[in-house]
């Protein structure tokens, strides 16, 4: 094992001793991509005048080997601890991820690991399924179409803000096959014309995606189905 620069560490409690240069950042996940569930690395904040890979800098480096970033914990006054960490199995591609690691693999810079991930997710879908940001995201025109309740699914649908319904077109262009999207889509229509309408009063569910699965502010018990499958 190669001895790091003290830019990274794998424990958010242990405080590296020196300050992380884009070059041994560059090394160390070439080496340990394959075997490490992780790091955590140093980055200086603006204006610091520390030197440090900035977090799009860092975050190429790791998706040229099939990594991508996760939590950021406070290191001092002057950095913090980006974590960096394996893609997991299955887990969704965004749309500016797609666009970064094709402008990654253009320049030649990506490497096994990130050619490993890009053919596991072109395999099963996940790669042409790539949402879109939700400032950019369009409505198709079935989620407002639904056979029951349609009038009223619709209304609700209209209804809800931006946010809410990216939340709710992303649970149908991350679905993998058409029946899956389909399932989806009839839940969806279902709640919005039932009783659990997802943007009444002060209840309203907010929930994101992390790498499929849907994170929500309330218990799973006062969410609609299709948030918790």
């Amino acid at each position: 094992m190669t001895a790091h620069d003290g830019s990274w560490t794998r424990s958010p409690t242990r405080r590296p001793s020196t300050s992380p240069t884009p070059p041994g950042w560059e090394a160390w996940p070439a080496e340990h991509h394959g075997t490490s569930g992780g790091a955590w690395l140093k980055i200086a904040k603006k204006g610091s005048g520390r030197p440090s890979p900035s977090v799009a800098e860092a975050l190429d480096v790791a998706l040229c080997h099939g990594w991508i970033d996760s939590h950021r914990k406070g290191l001092d006054d002057d950095r913090y601890l980006q974590r960096y960490s394996p893609r997991r199995p299955g887990s969704s591609w965004s749309r500016v991820g797609v666009e970064k690691v094709e402008a990654l693999v253009a320049a030649g810079r990506v490497r096994a690991g990130g050619f490993a991930a890009i053919a596991a997710a072109r395999a099963d879908g996940r790669w042409d399924a790539a949402h879109q940001r939700q400032r950019d995201a369009t409505v198709p025109p079935d989620p407002v179409e639904a056979p029951a309740g349609a009038d009223r699914a619709r209304e609700r649908f209209e209804r809800l803000d931006r946010t809410r319904r990216h939340a709710l077109l992303l649970r149908l262009v991350t679905a993998r096959t058409a029946a899956a999207r389909a399932a989806r889509l009839s839940r969806i229509a279902d709640d919005l014309a039932g009783v659990n309408a997802v943007h009444s009063g002060p209840h309203v569910v907010a929930g994101w995606v992390d790498g499929g699965r849907v994170a929500s502010a309330h218990p799973a018990s006062r969410c609609p189905r299709w948030w918790r499958t």
